[in-house]
């Protein structure tokens, strides 16, 4: 892909990872394994120049909304990407319902609009 799909964020498909950048400079990635139609979210990596920002919510919201405007299942075995979701229940109903349990996540939990 040419360009970046989201303000920071350029998807990088040759290494099945979404590259996260801060003015030019990369600051980090996300890893993850397209399966059966569902983005598997397996590791998130930053720089420690970046850790201790609020740079992460801001980067993980982007591409979660991306994932829902694609109409994309996610599954958040990356431990950084579960806590972003746990603490914010609009994003549950990217979850599969049969497999919210296993990350934690209350059924019936609010979907994005």
């Amino acid at each position: 892909m040419t360009g970046e799909a989201l303000p920071g964020v350029q998807h990088n498909f040759a290494q099945s990872r979404f590259d996260i950048y801060d003015h030019g400079t990369r600051a980090g990635f996300l890893q993850y394994e397209m399966t059966d139609g569902r983005m598997c979210f397996i590791l998130t990596e930053l720089a420690p120049a970046y850790r201790n920002r609020d740079f992460a919510a801001s980067f993980l919201g982007g591409i979660l909304d991306d994932m829902h405007h694609r109409r994309l299942a996610v599954l958040p075995y990356c431990p950084m990407v579960r806590a972003f979701m746990a603490t914010r229940p609009e994003y549950f109903a990217l979850v599969p319902a049969d497999q919210r349990q296993r990350f934690g996540f209350i059924d019936g939990a609010a979907s994005l609009s």
